[in-house]
């Protein structure tokens, strides 16, 4: 044979449909697997972000510290005992309480000015129930002939403005396209 000709091969494949979708089911759950790496991608880039921005906050406040040292004057009071620190534990946890029991207050007020607002929402709805109910027996009494209906104002729909489509946005389509496909099978 020469270096240019290729033989073909036809093989039947029984099930064609079964095949097509099995492929189809396994390209979909490929491109889920790919959207959650992406997605991943992104929070690690996030998490590397913020990672950098709180080493270089620290650093700031290292050098500040640093600054205030240097300026402080020099005196001879000796360092906190450790007295002194339970003192201040204990003041630090019985503020705590208090901020505690004051917010828990504020949310249970909260509570209530939240369950008197619904228990007016709901008798309001009643009585507007109760006036169409009433409107309609009376327009039932009445038979006027009906009124000339007013046409609902034109929707405006503004059209979105195209952007970049990122990776992410790319393999969501593919899943959409893959998805109509398996509903044809």
């Amino acid at each position: 044979m020469a270096d240019t000709e290729v033989d073909t091969l036809f093989v039947g494949i029984k099930e064609p449909k079964e095949i097509r979708k099995s492929l189809l089911e396994s390209s979909k759950s490929i491109i889920q697997c790919l959207q959650k790496h992406e997605k991943l991608k992104l929070i690690r880039e996030d998490k590397d972000k913020e990672i950098k921005r709180l080493k270089l906050i620290i650093k700031e406040i290292q050098e500040s510290i640093i600054k205030l040292k240097s300026e402080l004057p020099k005196t001879n009071l000796k360092a906190i005992t450790e007295v002194d620190e339970k003192k201040a534990l204990a003041e630090e946890e019985e503020e705590i309480e208090k901020i505690e029991e004051v917010r828990l207050r504020s949310l249970e007020k909260e509570k209530l000015r939240n369950d008197a607002l619904i228990d007016a929402d709901i008798n309001s709805l009643r009585k507007q129930k109760k006036k169409v109910k009433k409107t309609k027996k009376k327009k039932s009494k009445k038979k006027e002939e009906p009124k000339e209906e007013i046409p609902p104002e034109p929707i405006i729909v503004k059209k979105p403005v195209p952007k970049e489509i990122n990776d992410l946005e790319k393999l969501e389509a593919e899943l959409k396209s893959i998805e109509n496909k398996l509903s044809g099978i």
